[in-house]
């Protein structure tokens, strides 16, 4: 090789350049148009998986709101049978404690009868039984119940009248009496006097009176301590 062919000045080619200046171009718009195609394809599927998630969501709420309306009405069903079988059965109870004090108290007059009609009852005019219990519809108001037997050697029938008066002890200590009930008395063996009467709420009484009188003579007289029931 010779000195002059070293130094050989290739001629320029503008052509050529310019070819690889538009390859290079062409090449960086295809991949920024794939990274974007790529970015918009990825959020694209991102959205598409959020919003089956979102529905699926909306859907199992959806469920459970209905479960839970039917848990609320199925326990409100309940509650409602239960209220109603627990008032059923306290008035079953408190039926049954009824029936219960009258066969005590139908077994009582039973065997009082059994007494008279066997000849053991004493021969004297008597109250065998003095009842009195506090009313439950009123709160001033009490209910009593006399029994009085005739005695074996009272064959006659007695008629008159049986007062019942509250004694009462005032600030003073002084006693007064208030007449509460009066009855009839047709006696024949065994007569039964049920009433009520109402006394006042501030005096209580200390005791009660039982009289049966017969043509304004006193027949028979009996205090009673002041204890209802």
């Amino acid at each position: 090789m010779s000195v002059n062919d070293r130094y050989v000045i290739s001629p320029h080619r503008p052509l050529r350049c310019l070819g690889v200046a538009l390859i290079i171009v062409l090449l960086t718009n295809v991949l920024q148009a794939w990274y974007h195609y790529q970015d918009s394809y990825d959020s694209d599927y991102a959205l598409a998986q959020l919003q089956t998630l979102h529905k699926q969501t909306l859907a199992d709420h959806h469920e459970l709101l209905k479960q839970q309306h039917q848990s609320l009405n199925s326990l409100s069903d309940y509650q409602q049978q239960l209220a109603l079988q627990t008032a059923m059965t306290e008035e079953l109870e408190l039926r049954l404690g009824q029936l219960q004090q009258k066969v005590l108290d139908l077994n009582k007059e039973l065997v009082f009868y059994q007494t008279i009609t066997q000849g053991n009852s004493t021969s004297e005019l008597q109250i065998r039984e003095f009842q009195l219990r506090k009313d439950t519809t009123e709160a001033d108001q009490y209910r009593f119940r006399i029994v009085i037997t005739q005695g074996q050697n009272l064959n006659d029938p007695i008629t008159g009248q049986v007062e019942l008066a509250l004694n009462h002890i005032n600030a003073d200590e002084e006693q007064s009496s208030t007449t509460a009930a009066e009855h009839s008395l047709n006696l024949r063996h065994v007569q039964v006097l049920e009433g009520a009467f109402k006394t006042e709420m501030e005096a209580t009484p200390q005791s009660i009176t039982v009289t049966l009188r017969q043509n304004g003579n006193t027949l028979l007289t009996r205090d009673f301590e002041w204890l209802p029931e």
